[in-house]
């Protein structure tokens, strides 16, 4: 008998509210109007962004597969301070870890001159082809800089290292599919064509930063075995040390002439012709969708706190 009661208690209550919104619906469907329009002027307010993506490989290690068998001379090698490990997988999983890094995007964004487009960019023109640069930050005609310094509000600076690298970074990512180990990395702008010219950029400097890291290395250990050679006057010893140096040098030799020396293009980059965001339509139902319910929930918050 008491569960028949409170099911009549609730029905009454759900019937009462209800009640209490359809008696303000006008106000409900106005709120909610408003929230729509809003919604609509916001959606149409977002500039569009492009996505440029490219599919990369681990780079084949030729350097490793062109070297003859060097047997047990692994363990000697070390004992010289030589290591003879660390191919291809080991060349991209830096990659793709060094290229997420503030050093790396820094060094590229200076070197390129491209912390406007990075930073300063807020939309792109279709029919000029041409990124529209946020005048309140930079002036693109005289290329200035127009932050305001908080330290001295009269002087106006450039974004700091640390401003420019939270932005680059937002604009790419990285990822691997663990099945077939290709790694695709995408990037967002304004402009669909910078958006490739970037994603180019991230590769090429990538490649180039971990080629002439294993160049300088390799140039360091064959001077050392060099000099090993000449302070050793055990037959054996030289002989170990003239192979790693030939072992070391046909290693110099292959990277000094290979590009894509730690990722590997397998998908080119392309010029977006459609965005790939914002999505307005959605943007517009969630606002309309969130003016409702507010409008619902004011309604009867009124409602039950006259009673």
């Amino acid at each position: 008998m008491t569960e028949i009661n409170q099911d009549n208690f609730r029905e009454i209550n759900l019937a009462a509210l209800f009640k209490s919104v359809w008696q303000r619906k006008i106000f409900v469907m106005s709120v909610t109007f408003v929230f729509a329009l809003a919604g609509v002027f916001y959606a149409l307010s977002l500039s569009n962004v492009y996505t440029s993506q490219a599919i990369l490989a681990p780079a084949s290690d030729d350097a490793q597969s062109a070297l003859p068998k060097l047997g047990g001379m692994g363990g000697l090698a070390s004992l010289a301070g030589i290591n003879l490990s660390g191919g291809n997988s080991n060349r991209s999983t830096i990659a793709l870890e060094l290229i997420k890094t503030w050093g790396f995007l820094e060094k590229t964004a200076i070197k390129y001159d491209i912390i406007p487009q990075i930073y300063a960019a807020k939309s792109w023109s279709e029919t000029t082809n041409e990124i529209i640069y946020d005048a309140d930050i930079y002036d693109s005609k005289q290329k200035k800089w127009l932050i305001p310094d908080e330290n001295t509000p009269q002087e106006l600076r450039a974004p700091t290292s640390w401003e420019v690298y939270e932005v680059f970074e937002s604009l790419f990512s990285v990822s691997t599919n663990e099945e077939t180990g290709f790694i695709t990395i995408k990037v967002d702008h304004y402009s669909p064509a910078f958006a490739k010219q970037l994603l180019e950029i991230l590769v090429h400097e990538i490649n180039e930063e971990i080629r002439s890291r294993d160049i300088k290395n390799l140039s360091q250990r064959i001077s050392y075995l060099k000099e090993q050679i000449k302070e050793t006057n055990i037959r054996e010893m030289q002989s170990i040390f003239y192979e790693l140096v030939r072992e070391q040098t046909q290693s110099l030799m292959l990277a000094e002439v290979s590009k894509e020396y730690a990722l590997e293009t397998i998908s080119n980059a392309r010029v977006a012709e459609e965005k790939s965001k914002p999505s307005r339509a959605i943007i517009v139902i969630v606002i309309t969708f969130l003016g409702f319910m507010l409008s619902v929930a004011y309604t009867l918050v009124s409602q039950i706190s006259k009673k």
